[in-house]
């Protein structure tokens, strides 16, 4: 049976391997017409037109470019299982759990500061250091009637 017929069929048009001896990729065109001569057995030969040869250095400056002007960012990994409605709402629900996330960890913070001691006027804390200065005087009283009366 001829692969050729049967590539053509087939959603992604171009199929990429890495050849880990020879630090090599290799790209097959798989609805290349030069394919139609093959049989589901055969090894299609490198030079075959079908297939293209990229050394490993030439494959990352292929990248490093592709990266650069933003191509990657929109490259699909073939799942074309999800469409765009159910993306959407994996995104909202996404930013949703994440903005949770982020109160949750807010909270963790304060619980791990501990509470917070209460800011006071200025006039009160005058107060309060007067009636800790009466209550220290009306303790030093105490203290002198309990050392007279030995």
């Amino acid at each position: 049976m001829a692969i050729g017929s049967l590539l053509r069929d087939r959603d992604v048009q171009y199929v990429a391997l890495k050849d880990d001896a020879t630090n090599t990729w290799r790209i097959l065109d798989t609805w290349n017409a030069a394919l139609k001569e093959f049989d589901v057995e055969d090894d299609i030969p490198d030079d075959n037109e079908a297939v293209q040869i990229i050394t490993e250095a030439a494959f990352i400056a292929l990248i490093k470019e592709a990266t650069r002007l933003g191509v990657l960012e929109n490259a699909s990994l073939g799942n074309n299982d999800v469409n765009d409605e159910d993306l959407l709402a994996l995104e909202r629900e996404n930013q949703e759990l994440q903005e949770k996330l982020s109160k949750i960890e807010e909270n963790v913070v304060k619980y791990k500061e501990g509470p917070k001691k209460p800011q006071y006027s200025e006039n009160y804390a005058i107060k309060d250091r007067a009636i800790q200065a009466i209550i220290n005087l009306a303790g030093m009283a105490d203290v002198e009637k309990i050392s007279e009366d030995k």
